[in-house]
């Protein structure tokens, strides 16, 4: 319904049913419908010539901002902002309407949104299914194992010839004063699928780990070097470390078929089994990704992936922060297919999607929380009419839209 509605295309009938689909959204449901809908309306801007429009758009807004004297001015400009794009959406959506009626949306009392599955779309009968949390075990060398969020806050504990406890955030943290003379004893952090942990380090280094991620480590690093191996989602942000005998000491991460070198940088790398390619996204800094085949030095706002045969391309516009913004509590769906985006979905929520017949191509743009329980999140991607569900038992099947 929305590329109807971004194209000119939409009926009385469409308009009526997003308007008042629209009237039940939180501001925050609202902020992300409205980001997607500006993705897709892309693709038409370059074909409207409403210049005039979009003057009165602006106009009636600033009007509307003018009258607010009485709120203050944090909640104003949060709720305007939200505001402001619901009547650019609106007038283009039909231009009958005042944009008075719709600026009441933004304030009108909020209806889950898991309760508005339309009884024709599959929706209604999938059961409530939570969003992950954070969930991991620690393994020692030895084979003992601690589930990481049963551990008390601010409890330093010995496992494994190191010391660690867990922070008020639910971060795990290694001692970095600790002389332990218990060197190179292989932990291993894992996170299941639905689950999520930040960890941090014996030299200090900051690790937050994806659902159905895990990292392989050291209890204590030495002089010379700091190796990890890792599996799944994972992103870093390594501290510099130098001594003055020795100099700096590098910080290597080894994934699949690749191995990053850095000395004190904050970069992503994305190495799930299932995946045809290693996807390495560098916020600052920089780092070298080498293979059998290729060596290459990212700088600061560059990614490259590398396929199974040990090849690294780089990824020409691609936008690091989306890269990273499962760590800020987002799914961003720009630069990812549809089979991508049903992976991480699957990955999060601890469910199966099979996906049938003639898929599209593209993806769907924007972002979503992750703390949105999964009925929600299929909902706002299915009103991009790109795809439909159907719930069989605990299956979920995926077809193409309209």
């Amino acid at each position: 319904m929305l590329n109807k509605i971004a194209g000119g295309q939409a009926t009385i009938e469409d308009q009526n049913k997003i308007s008042q689909w629209l009237k039940t959204l939180d501001d925050q449901s609202l902020e992300e419908f409205m980001d997607r809908y500006e993705e897709i309306l892309k693709v038409y801007k370059s074909k409207r010539k409403d210049n005039n429009l979009q003057t009165l758009i602006e106009n009636r807004i600033s009007d509307y901002e003018r009258s607010r004297k009485l709120i203050n001015r944090r909640k104003s400009n949060s709720l305007l902002s939200i505001v402001g794009k619901v009547a650019i959406f609106i007038f283009i959506l039909v231009l009958g309407y005042r944009i008075s009626v719709f600026l009441q949306v933004a304030e009108s009392s909020p209806e889950p949104i898991n309760a508005l599955a339309s009884k024709n779309n599959g929706l209604e009968s999938l059961k409530t299914i939570s969003p992950g949390d954070k969930r991991a075990v620690i393994i020692s060398e030895s084979g003992a194992e601690i589930a990481l969020n049963s551990l008390q806050i601010g409890q330093w504990i010995d496992f494994g010839g190191a010391r660690i406890r867990k922070s008020g955030d639910g971060t795990i943290e290694y001692d970095q004063t600790a002389k332990n003379p218990l060197q190179n004893i292989q932990h291993t952090i894992k996170t299941p699928i639905g689950g999520e942990f930040n960890v941090v380090l014996s030299d200090g280094t900051r690790v937050w780990l994806n659902s159905a991620s895990s990292i392989s480590f050291p209890n204590w690093f030495d002089r010379k070097s700091r190796d990890v191996s890792i599996n799944g989602e994972v992103y870093f942000e390594v501290t510099k470390q130098v001594y003055k005998s020795e100099g700096k000491v590098p910080f290597t991460v080894y994934s699949k078929n690749q191995r990053i070198e850095v000395l004190g940088t904050q970069f992503s790398v994305s190495a799930y089994a299932d995946a045809e390619e290693v996807a390495t996204a560098l916020v600052e800094g920089s780092v070298k990704v080498s293979t059998d085949k290729e060596i290459k030095l990212l700088e600061a706002g560059e990614k490259v992936a590398v396929n199974k045969e040990g090849n690294i391309r780089t990824v020409v516009g691609a936008d690091v922060e989306k890269s990273i913004a499962w760590t800020q509590g987002y799914f961003y769906f720009d630069e990812k297919n549809v089979s991508e985006i049903f992976q991480e979905l699957e990955r999060w929520y601890d469910v199966e999607f099979k996906l049938e017949g003639n898929l599209p191509d593209e993806g769907f743009g924007g972002r979503v929380s992750r703390t949105k329980n999964l009925r929600e999140v299929l909902h706002l991607l299915e009103i991009t009419e790109l795809v439909k569900f159907e719930v069989d038992e605990d299956l979920i099947i995926v077809r193409k839209g309209l």
